[in-house]
This record gives structure tokens, sequence and C-alpha cells, in this order.
């Protein structure tokens, strides 16, 4: 509980003014948008609301605190961005970027490893797209040569452009028009109503503030029970039976105080895509979704150690979850893999090839029970031409930096090591270069980015001799944790939230804030 403690104490320290929340129904801040003025000729947000808002801005234009502020009122108004010279007295700077990663999760345990390794350094888990491991120092070239005894063989160096970006908004009288220029602005309701940032609905307040890399961040701050309210209905629908939205609504609250430590090197706690939970906003809230969130108010799953556990959720498991080092480096306790059918005819060593084929290519799998096969993800196929597998993979390389040897093209790749779950761990790629191995998370985005990794390769030979590869496979996404697909239908069948969490999660309790 200290690094809950520490973390909402950071919040408080962010706000203009004393805000206070219930206890158990802490604030709150969720980057709505990210990178905001990246494409400053495009990029434009429009904020209205029923009654007037409050702007409120720093009196300079070069200020960002809101010590010394103004406000203006308005219902409605546009904001751009635009580019300036910099400021004379403006610092560059040099970051060694260490590495890029598909996931939040790989990020963090390389970030581990590197403050172990280099402990003098401040590194810090960014999100330019993809994931970073960055730290600023002023002996770049020296940390690159370590970096790469240490075989972070993808670390760059990459410098600070001088150039500054503002946020502008012109505030029209009936006499004429004034155009304001600033880099930090606050958006408040003084009745509370919502605000529309972009056609979507908010409560709470909305911020924008410089990011990391030269553009911005529109983040809003809201209490954590309102907050549930845009994400329960884009995880798991808003027409999902009532025991599936309280198991949702669980599992969020509990994955947004584990997680407030996500984007703190951006001043908030959590974006709004996939590569957090999504958020919406208000807009497809109803009754039923605010019950579910008031019937399970101040409810978590908790460790054995009685902290906010670490959980995960995805759509669908093909009839297996996965455990956490399936797909991620390290280990989490507690996230183990579970069978999610109630009907297997026979036991599955998942581990071995033969028996994951026969596991994912069966007819009779629709029989089995399992909890999630009425998910159009429960079994799928991708068809890919052996030849056609080598530029694949090098924009695969490219994209996330992945530490791959050169090579012109692959003549054959298989399965070498999967776990106990059925996902593959170790994929042979063998080379006119030479053969590796890629591990885990990255097998997916290898292929074209499959469905899950839980998957079985078949080869097919036609008359010229050309290989295609027929990849089948379960489930869609990473497969750690709840199955939403899997909640929908043990609530239909009349399970309570308690009943279907304990299958997913069978070594965490729940317990309350």
């Amino acid at each position: 509980m200290k690094k809950f403690v520490f973390i909402v104490a950071f919040l408080f320290s962010l706000f203009i003014m004393p805000v206070f929340a219930e206890a158990g129904n802490p604030l709150v801040r969720i980057g709505i948008i990210q990178h905001f003025g990246k494409n400053p000729n495009a990029d434009i947000l429009t904020i209205q609301s029923n009654e007037d808002l409050e702007i409120i801005y720093p009196k300079s234009p070069d200020q960002l605190d809101f010590k010394e502020t103004l406000k203006q009122n308005s219902k409605s108004f546009q904001l751009k961005v635009s580019l300036f010279p910099a400021p004379e007295n403006m610092q560059t700077s040099s970051k060694v970027i260490a590495g890029a990663y598909r996931t939040y999760e790989t990020a963090s345990y390389w970030a581990d490893t590197l403050k172990q390794k280099f402990p003098q350094e401040e590194w810090q888990i960014v999100y330019p797209s993809p994931w970073q491991i960055w730290a600023e120092t002023p002996r770049p070239q020296q940390l690159m040569q370590q970096l790469f005894q240490e075989n972070f063989s993808s670390a760059w160096i990459q410098q600070k452009p001088k150039t500054s970006k503002v946020l502008t908004w012109i505030e029209k009288t009936p006499e004429e028009h004034y155009s304001f220029h600033r880099r930090k602005l606050l958006i408040r309701s003084p009745k509370n109503q919502a605000i529309k940032v972009n056609n979507k609905v908010y409560l709470g307040q909305i911020e924008i503030s410089p990011d990391s890399f030269g553009s911005y961040s529109v983040i809003n701050e809201i209490n954590l029970e309102d907050y549930l309210r845009g994400v329960v209905p884009f995880e798991i629908g808003a027409n999902a039976p009532t025991a599936a939205l309280e198991t949702q609504a669980i599992l969020a609250r509990t994955y947004t105080l584990a997680n407030l430590q996500r984007f703190l090197p951006e001043g908030y706690n959590l974006c709004a895509t996939q590569d957090c939970q999504v958020y919406g906003g208000l807009g497809s809230a109803n009754r039923n979704i605010d019950m579910a969130i008031k019937n399970t108010k101040g409810i978590v799953l908790k460790d054995k150690f009685g902290q906010i556990a670490q959980i995960f959720y995805y759509s669908t498991d093909g009839g297996f979850s996965a455990n956490y080092n399936d797909i991620w480096q390290g280990n989490k306790i507690g996230l183990n893999g579970v069978n999610t059918c109630s009907n297997l005819p026979d036991q599955f060593d998942l581990s071995l090839e033969e028996s994951a084929h026969m596991f994912l290519t069966s007819p009779e799998a629709k029989t089995w029970g399992c909890y999630d096969a009425v998910s159009p993800a429960f079994r799928w196929e991708a068809k890919i031409k052996l030849g056609e597998l080598a530029g694949k993979m090098k924009k695969s390389k490219e994209r996330w930096k992945f530490a791959w040897p050169d090579f012109n093209e692959i003549k054959d790749l298989k399965v070498q090591k999967r776990s106990n779950t059925g996902r593959v761990l170790e994929l042979l790629i063998i080379t006119d270069k030479g053969d590796f191995v890629i591990e885990k998370d990255e097998v997916r985005a290898a292929l074209g980015g499959l469905k899950s990794s839980f998957f079985v390769i078949d080869k097919n030979t036609d008359e010229s001799q050309n290989i295609t590869l027929a990849i089948k496979g379960g489930g869609f996404g990473h497969s750690v944790g709840l199955s939403q697909f899997g909640a929908r239908t043990l609530a239909a069948q009349g399970l309570p939230f308690d009943s279907i969490i304990k299958i997913y999660f069978p070594d965490y309790r729940l317990g309350r804030l």
C-alpha cells in the first residue's frame, strides 16, 4: 500500500488547487489523447459544454505551472498547436534509447534489468509508440558502448530537437478576436457538467500539458468510479450480462490501482487505448453499467500478500489461458494458465506438438464446453506464403527494433518449445544467413501480427514447390488472466462475479480497498 499512497500523493501535487476524493475513490489521470500536435497542421481539439467552461492558463506564455494564472469563460472553443522558435535558454539534451518494445510488460522487465546494471542512470519507460526505455545523459557515447557490451544491441542516441510547440486558441468578442498561446491549459466546468472533447463526453476536468516528445497530452482527471463507467462498456460490451459487467468492473478497478505508475513520466496514470484499458468517455454508460459498478464499489483482487493484484484480461483464450511467463519475461505469482473448458474428453499435454495440434484442430472442440467457444476467434486460421515471410519479418524488425540477425530469405521455421498451456515459447527461424530463435511475444509480431501465440503450423506445397504456411490457432490477445467472452458465457449461465473470477484467478482473492 505504500506505493499506492505515494502515487496518490504525487497526483495531488499536480493539481492547481486542492481537490479531495472520497476514501476508496481516488482521482486518476487518464491520457485520453496522446501526442496531440504531432501533426500541427492537422490536429484540432474541439471542446464544448452546455454551460460556460473555465479556461485556466499560465500568466506567461513560457510558464509551465499554474502558480500565476489567467482565466476565460466559454461554452465552446478550438485548440491547435503552433510552431514557435525555441526559447534561447532552452536546453538541448541527448537521450539514449535502450530499446523499443511491443508491450509495457516487456519494457518493464528490461527497465528493471537496466536499473540494476546502470543504477547511476535515470531510466524511464515512455510511449512514443512503441514503448521505449530511455535515459537522458551527458555521456551518450560511453553509455552506448556499455549497453552494447550488455547485449542491448538495438540501442541508439536521440537528440532533442530545438523547436517549441505551443497551444493556440482564439477568444472571440463582438468587437475583435484575440489569439492566445500557452504551453499548459486547464478546462473545468464550475457546475460539474460534462465536457465534450472531440465528440467524446467526460466528467472531471481536462488538462493539456507538454509531453516528452515535443507534443502534448490531453488528460482527463476523474474519480475512479466514474472512470470505470467509461471503461466497462468499451471492454466487455454495454449489453453484457450483469455478472459479466460486475466482473469487468472489479478487474478494471484492480488494474487501474495496480498500474498508476504506467505513464507518470507524462504526468498521468493510464492511457485510453488497448495499451492500458480502453476508456471511451461516458457516452456508452447506462443504468446496468452504473449498477454493476455501484454493486462492486471498492472490491478489488488481492494477491497472497494482501496487496492489489497485478491482473490482466483479454478477448478469448481458445480453451486454455496462458501463464504470465508464456508471453512476457519474468514471472508474476498468481498469474498461471487454467483449463477453461468444462468437458474436455482427454488430458492434453499442450507442451507436446502432437497434442497441441489435436487440441487446436479437432472438429469436436465446440463440444468441449469451452467458456469462450462462442467467440469468432475461438479457432482461426492464417495463411502465409513462405516466400513472403522474410518481408513481413523485416517490417516487424524495423518497427519494433528487434535484435534479430540480418537475412534475405526464410527457408523454414519450426516450433522449438511450447509451454504447458500450448503457447509458442521459441520459434526457430531458418534463413539463408543462418538460424536464430525468437521468443514469446515476439512470435506474434514476426508472423504478421497473429491473433495469439497459441497456434500450430501446417505446411502445404503446390505443384511449383511453393510452400504456404497454414497457421491454425485459438484465442485472441495475450490470454493472461480472464477471458471476456468466457465471462459473458459464464454470467449468462447464472454464475455470480465471484465464481467467475475464481475460475480465472484461483490464486487471488477478492477484498476491499
